[in-house]
């Protein structure tokens, strides 16, 4: 049996208690000590005189003056009340008996109060269970019998203690798997924080948009009304600058567009003077979006300067950058963009001197990534991309090919080293490649094999700065170099098809995307050259100064893929963003035909045989040309 009360009323009022030994609470003690000594002197003093009237009354036998006493005492009732209201403060408390003790006072008019709540009547619950089954079981015991019963009891006890690490052992490993392939568990608060961060992006792309309203529409849709006018010379129309606050005092020193991502690109902070490299400002990557030019997408922190970055065609969140301490990285977007995936280590191949270029390659025979480095060194590396570890093989040593008059030739092949400063691979075949010296020369290789160069070019007289395949027709290539000349080569001649006097020291150079006969150059003067061969051959058809030549110069330039604007990056650490008029990016009738036809095949050929025909005029006739002699016909 259960008794149950249903509900329980308790009352509870705050007050405030003055300590017995407190002054305040002497003071209380000692009023209630006066009034109860003057009660007791009262009635005494009230008994006295009733008791002197009643004797007094018998003693004269008379009753006349009963009256007269009864007032007397009624007065000194009324007095003895009249002094008790004047003792009487603010306590409503009841003397219940003389012999009580007088309760105490304080400041804050403490009173008692009580009252009484109803109890609940009570309720019996009963529970009835079933009986636990029984069963009778009888057995004839002996020791060997509880010896035996011991023996399995502790068997089955290893047995599940092995079960419970394997166990142990199974969840650790998996553990370490997730660890290793970059599996976390569900957050609740990262998808959150996730979903909030996707948010603040697009309200701040919305924000952006209504800032740079005008700079949009002048680039989806101004044209300058000038060319009109203009037979072939065209303008640039400055649009967004980009800015990382962070990174200022240093240069740019890479652009690259986003293969994939049509607004996206990457540039690289870092240094050109070789004494700066030391002083602590470490270099960063910056992948800015043409939505918002305030704040790049991805930051990549660079435990030095950053030299040169390329980013992958087929994995476009894979970037691979060169520093100027000799070391390589490669950044996964996807994962942590803070830090790098890969690092190169003096374990693992690191440069002993700066890297000057990193080119991405089609994936191996095994199916791993891998992408080719050039160093001042001298030495042409592979690196491959195994599981957590970055694998490097030299695919080429640079050796030191000019007649020194202090050294002997086998000397200066066995201790000398050029230094490398650029390496492009072909775009039709993977195998072929060249590289660009400190001595101004130009080797054409071969990743097949080491032992030699395919051809020399001795391109320049100063380092090689850059060179640029055409994306149309493939044998032809772009170099500049740290002087004033543009060259244009055929790999198959060791003779220059074209070539350009800028003035000024060029920074670089880069072939356009939507013509084979437009390139474009930038000058330490702060200028942009624009050339298009097939309206001039010797002048270039745009040039315009980009920033002030006292304050900055010009570092690198690169051709949108699918937009009319190209990126230029100058020394103070500002990217540009720049459109092209109507001019500079004519194309003939046939072109524009296919192209609206939506024939990308017919468009490529015109534009092969567009440059094909400036080539022919330029090419030099073969000295020995091969005559093919017919069965039944004489030589003359």
């Amino acid at each position: 049996m259960k008794l149950a009360e249903s509900m329980i009323d308790h009352l509870e009022i705050e007050s405030t208690s003055i300590h017995r030994d407190s002054e305040e609470g002497q003071k209380q003690l000692n009023s209630g000590k006066e009034e109860k000594d003057f009660k007791s002197m009262s009635r005494a003093i009230v008994a006295t005189k009733k008791k002197e009237k009643v004797v007094n009354l018998i003693a004269d036998t008379g009753l006349e003056d009963e009256d007269d006493d009864d007032e007397d005492i009624d007065e000194a009732e009324d007095k003895l009340g009249g002094m008790k209201e004047k003792m009487r403060k603010d306590s409503l408390g009841s003397d219940t008996s003389s012999n009580a003790d007088k309760k105490l006072q304080n400041q804050f008019s403490f009173v008692e109060r009580a009252t009484q709540t109803m109890n609940n009547s009570l309720k019996n619950t009963d529970v009835q269970t079933e009986p636990p089954p029984r069963s009778n079981f009888a057995d004839t015991v002996n020791q060997w019998v509880i010896y035996d019963a011991y023996v399995s009891y502790e068997f089955a006890k290893e047995l599940q203690d092995e079960k419970d690490r394997a166990r142990s052992k199974k969840d650790d490993s998996n553990q370490t798997i997730k660890r290793l392939l970059g599996t976390k568990e569900f957050d609740r608060n990262a998808e959150v924080n996730k979903k909030l961060l996707k948010s603040a992006k697009i309200l701040e792309r919305m924000v952006n948009q209504n800032t740079y309203n005008d700079i949009a529409q002048d680039f989806k849709y101004w044209e300058d009304a000038s060319d009109e006018f203009r037979e072939t010379e065209g303008t640039l129309l400055p649009l967004w600058r980009f800015i990382f606050e962070k990174a200022k005092g240093l240069e740019i020193t890479s652009l690259c567009w986003n293969p994939a991502y049509k607004d996206l690109f990457a540039c690289g902070f870092g240094s050109y003077n070789f004494y700066d490299q030391e002083s602590g400002s470490n270099g960063c990557v910056c992948i800015f979006s043409l939505k918002n030019p305030s704040y790049p997408e991805y930051l990549c922190q660079a435990q030095s300067g950053v030299i040169c970055v390329d980013i992958h065609s087929d994995h476009p969140h894979m970037l691979a950058v060169g520093l100027a301490d000799g070391n390589v990285s490669v950044y996964n977007l996807q994962k942590n963009p803070n830090k790098p995936s890969y690092f190169s280590t003096a374990r693992n191949g690191k440069h002993q001197d700066i890297v000057w270029q990193v080119k991405w390659a089609k994936d191996n025979l095994d199916g791993y990534l891998n992408f080719y480095s050039v160093s001042g060194d001298g030495r042409v590396t592979n690196w491959t991309i195994v599981k957590t570890a970055l694998w490097f093989t030299d695919t080429l040593n640079i050796t030191f090919s000019k007649t020194l008059h202090n050294f002997s030739e086998e000397d200066t092949k066995n201790n000398l080293r050029d230094g490398g400063r650029c390496v492009a691979f072909n775009p039709v075949d993977d195998t072929m490649f060249l590289v660009g010296t400190d001595e101004g020369l130009i080797y054409k290789c071969t990743t097949e094999y080491s032992s030699r160069f395919l051809q020399t070019y001795p391109a320049h007289n100063t380092p090689i700065y850059n060179i640029s395949w055409n994306p149309y027709v493939s044998s032809i290539f772009l170099t500049c170099a740290a002087e004033w000349m543009i060259k244009i080569w055929d790999h198959n001649s060791t003779k220059p098809l074209f070539l350009f006097d800028l003035n000024s020291q060029v920074g670089d150079i880069a072939w356009a995307p939507y013509s084979s006969t437009v390139f474009a150059a930038v000058t330490v003067d702060g200028k942009v050259h624009v050339f298009d061969l097939h309206v001039d051959k010797y002048h270039p058809i745009c040039t315009q100064p980009v920033v002030p030549r006292k304050k900055a110069r010009l570092n690198h330039v690169s051709f949108n893929a699918h937009h009319p604007i190209l990126i230029v990056g100058d020394s103070r650490g500002v990217i540009q963003c720049l459109k092209l008029s109507p001019n500079l990016r004519k194309q003939t009738k046939e072109v524009k035909t296919a192209l609206i036809n939506k024939d990308q095949k017919k468009a490529l050929e015109l534009e092969v045989k567009k440059l094909e025909v400036l080539l022919a005029m330029v090419r030099e006739p073969d000295v020995n040309p091969t005559v093919i002699i017919k069965e039944g016909d004489e030589e003359t």
